[in-house]
């Protein structure tokens, strides 16, 4: 079986989407990080009174939706990976097993006595 196998609609367009909550996310994350540790005046850390208009609403800012919507993405994408690895496992299993019901049947068919040709007669009465 080929290793290169063509990757379905849904592979297609599950990975990228994955790829841009991950992104996302860690934007976020990075957001939040640089906002909390930049080293300015409170009213001019813009990132940092984003963050806690953000946490004032939805109760997290930016590096905890960040966390958040990376590890959904993430989790997406593994769990999308882990079932198509599944079935494409299956299907090389099932070639496996195929294949060797195919050979073990040819194999019999050689071992197997040919047919000999030999007269019948009668039967010898004692």
């Amino acid at each position: 079986m080929s290793k290169n196998k063509e990757l379905t609609l849904f592979e297609k367009i599950c990975y990228p989407v994955c790829g841009a909550l991950i992104l996302w996310g860690l934007t976020y994350t990075v957001l939040g990080l640089i906002g909390d540790n930049l080293q300015i005046n409170s009213s001019q850390n813009y990132l940092k009174q984003a963050s806690d208009a953000i946490a004032n609403i939805f109760g997290l800012g930016f590096f905890g939706w960040g966390l958040i919507i990376f590890s959904i993405g993430a989790v997406i994408a593994i769990t999308v990976l882990l079932i198509f690895a599944r079935n494409t496992d299956r299907d090389y299993e099932r070639a496996q097993r195929r294949a060797a019901r195919l050979a073990r049947n040819r194999n019999v068919g050689e071992q197997q006595p040919q047919v000999i040709d030999a007269e019948v007669g009668e039967p010898k009465a004692e």
